[in-house]
């Protein structure tokens, strides 16, 4: 009893000093407004949690004023600049989208004073955006701290994935202030392959979290890339969109070389191995392809990396990696089993009990960031989603589709232009009608590599991966009805990449040469960038042409 008391009376005391939070969080809702019931109910049950949080937690203030100067000054940077970029959404929703008989009354205020309530709600969401990015940086820190990734990579190393990033930022920025085909072409949707870049850019999904593309499959994208993307979001507001196109991308071409140093690292790669296979990575269509599209899928695969090298790597069962790659993309839960403390040998019931735990603690995240529509109209938008499943696909039609996915993770697919129905013109995947040889031959090489080096975990962790490929994109199709596989290349197609590498690693060992597969890796890449360059080069001028930039 003495002891609920204690409890009880902290709650209220923190309460008390945590005031501001909820009201702070309510406006976050707000700013993030969205039509329907579920999003209604979103709010109520987001703010019951944020009351929680607020009497569970000594005062945030306090926390932060014990930080250093960088810290606060980058939390704050990110919180302006979602602030910002939900002001942007609130105004858009409300000129566009005023048509649900609770915002009935929201459509006859006037727009000067609509940008007066987005503006307050923006202000007094900041501090929760705050709050969250300092939390959030503060637990992320102290994992990436612990790995031997950060505290082993010297300096040459470092430059060298720098130069990495400089030459392909210089490719970026050549191309997007030449064409906005990549981040803001007239139409949204499918200009380059069946890419939605236009859309994700324009309404900034990566920092508005009800953006449409934020639905049940990546139902908390905003809330794990407001971290890395706030700052340079707001930075570059008062500049022309091609700037903005640029800073952000930038920071998603940082996060994919990291990513791909990550995976390096995750095979147990000697210094010049580990940047040949970087190189190798860098060299590949796939790579290149998403170097430029303003997709959502770089982050997406930084957090499945981060969880492999995390979880396998360090042995560290930190749920924060889970949960950013099961919010980033759903399909990404699939990792939740080995997320675990408790092996099902030490004991299932445990083990049970921990992934109960663990789910229950992913469902809380998405309620208490307002997501309970995603879970209230979970039934629609995958009934609105089986379009893309391939259901009247052959088998055999989602294998070609496949192969030629293989294929084209490392060099350039058949392209075509297609004209759409207003007179677009578009650059799509030509029809895939016969057996693509190279894929045939890369998966050859892929289970060779896993027979060889069965008795390395991080073999059996990519085979994994790429097995879970061929579930979602054979078996269940996902992308085939539009022939569009090309876009998860990157997301499912680096265990290949991987395999392959390792592959050369062992046949090194057996030969006892150390720097075989370096000198293969490199000369492989300089084929490939001579191939690919030569592909993007074309796909770039012909962008240029027709979707010449126009300045805003």
């Amino acid at each position: 009893m003495l002891a609920m008391s204690i409890n009880e009376c902290n709650m209220v005391q923190n309460i008390k000093a945590n005031w501001w939070f909820p009201i702070s969080a309510l406006a976050f809702c707000l700013l993030n407004i969205k039509e329907g019931t579920g999003y209604l109910i979103g709010i109520i049950i987001a703010g019951i949690i944020a009351i929680i949080l607020a009497g569970s937690s000594a005062s945030f203030i306090s926390k932060a004023k014990a930080s250093s100067t960088f810290e606060i000054a980058y939390a704050v940077l990110c919180s302006a600049g979602t602030s910002v970029a939900g002001y942007n959404s609130f105004i858009l929703f409300c000129n566009n989208s005023l048509d649900e008989s609770f915002l009935k009354k929201l459509a006859l205020v006037s727009n000067s004073t609509r940008s007066i309530i987005g503006g307050a709600l923006a202000l007094v969401s900041s501090f929760f955006v705050f709050v969250y990015v300092f939390c959030f940086w503060e637990k992320l820190s102290t994992i990436l701290k612990k790995t031997f990734a950060i505290e082993d990579i010297s300096w040459r190393e470092g430059l060298f994935y720098l130069a990495i990033i400089i030459v392909t930022s210089s490719f970026v920025i050549y191309t997007f202030t030449r064409t906005d085909a990549f981040y803001w072409a007239s139409q949204y949707y499918d200009v380059i392959y069946t890419s939605d870049s236009p859309a994700i850019f324009r309404w900034n999904a990566y920092l508005t979290l009800t953006h449409q593309q934020n639905d049940l499959r990546q139902p908390l994208f905003a809330v794990f890339s407001i971290p890395f993307l706030g700052a340079l979001s707001l930075i570059s507001e008062p500049f022309f969109v091609p700037v903005k196109a640029i800073l952000l991308d930038v920071g998603q071409i940082v996060m994919l070389t990291f990513s791909n140093y990550l995976l390096a690292r995750m095979m147990g790669l000697p210094l010049l191995s580990r940047m040949a296979f970087v190189l190798l990575f860098s060299s590949t269509y796939t790579y290149m392809l998403f170097s430029l599209m303003m997709e959502q899928y770089i982050i997406a695969y930084f957090w499945v990396i981060l969880f492999l090298y995390v979880n396998f790597c360090e042995n560290n069962k930190e749920p924060l990696i889970l949960y950013g790659a099961g919010g980033t993309l759903l399909t990404s839960l699939a990792l939740l089993p080995f997320s675990t403390k408790y092996s099902i040998r030490s004991g299932w019931k445990q083990w049970v009990r921990d992934l109960i735990s663990l789910g229950i603690g992913f469902v809380t995240i998405v309620l208490g960031f307002c997501r309970f529509d995603v879970i209230y109209n979970a039934f629609d938008t995958l009934r609105g989603l089986a379009s893309f499943a391939g259901t009247n696909i052959t088998v055999r039609d989602k294998m070609l589709q496949y192969l030629a996915f293989v294929h084209n993770l490392f060099a350039p697919p058949a392209s075509e232009v297609v004209v759409t129905e207003t007179g677009k013109m578009t650059w799509q995947l030509a029809a895939i009608t016969k057996v693509d040889y190279y894929g045939v031959f890369v998966l050859l090489l892929a289970v060779i590599s896993i027979v060889i080096n069965r008795k390395k975990q991080s073999t059996w962790i990519f085979a994994g991966w790429w097995l879970y490929s061929i579930v979602i994109m054979v078996f269940l199709g996902w992308g085939t009805q539009e022939n569009g596989l090309i876009l998860y290349s990157l997301y499912f197609g680096w265990p290949l990449v991987a395999l392959i590498f390792q592959l050369l690693e062992k046949v090194g060992e057996i030969i006892k040469s150390r720097y075989l597969s370096p000198v293969i890796s490199v000369i492989f890449a300089a084929y490939l960038i001579k191939v690919n360059f030569a592909a993007i080069k074309a796909l770039v001028t012909f962008m240029m042409i027709y979707y010449p930039l126009y300045t805003r």
